[in-house]
C-alpha cells in the first residue's frame, strides 16, 4: 500500500510540473526580455495631476453635506475623478468629492458630471497619455 501510494505522489507530481511548465510556456509567449541601460528614457506611472487641475462645477449627491454660502445645499463641488468603468452611455465616474476622503469617493454616472466639463477633459487626456504604448 505504501510503495503505491508513493508511485502514485510521484506520478502527480510529475504532472503537476509538467502543467507548470506549459503554463509557464504559454505565459512567456505574451511576455518578452526587456534590457535597460544608463540614459534610457522610461515612462513613469502617471502622477496624481488632479492636484495641478482647477476645481469646479456642482454636482448632485456626495457622501456628505457642506454647506457653500450662495449655493443651494443639495449641490456639491467634485474635487476630481479618480477612475471610470463602463463605456458609451453606460460610463461611470468615480468622483472624489471635495473636502470628503477618497474611501468616500462614489461611482456617478457622466450625466450627472455636465456641470464639469473641464474636469471630464482633464480626465480623458490623462486616461488618454497614460495609457501603455
Amino acid at each position: 500500500m505504501t510503495k503505491l501510494f508513493r508511485q502514485l505522489c510521484d506520478r502527480a507530481q510529475s504532472h503537476i510540473l509538467k502543467a507548470k511548465g506549459q503554463q509557464k510556456q504559454y505565459a512567456d509567449t505574451h511576455r518578452r526580455d526587456v534590457e535597460y541601460a544608463m540614459g534610457d528614457k522610461l515612462v513613469p506611472d502617471c502622477p496624481r495631476a488632479h492636484e495641478l487641475e482647477p476645481q469646479e462645477a456642482f454636482v448632485g449627491w456626495p457622501p456628505a453635506a457642506r454647506h457653500v454660502a450662495g449655493n443651494p445645499a443639495d449641490q456639491y463641488e467634485v474635487d476630481y475623478i479618480m477612475d471610470q468603468r463602463g463605456s458609451g452611455a453606460g460610463v461611470h465616474y468615480l468622483v472624489k468629492w471635495q473636502s470628503a476622503p477618497e474611501n468616500r469617493a462614489t461611482w456617478e454616472p457622466a450625466s450627472h458630471l455636465g456641470g464639469c466639463p473641464t474636469l471630464l477633459r482633464a480626465w480623458r487626456r490623462r486616461r488618454r497619455n497614460c495609457r501603455p504604448p
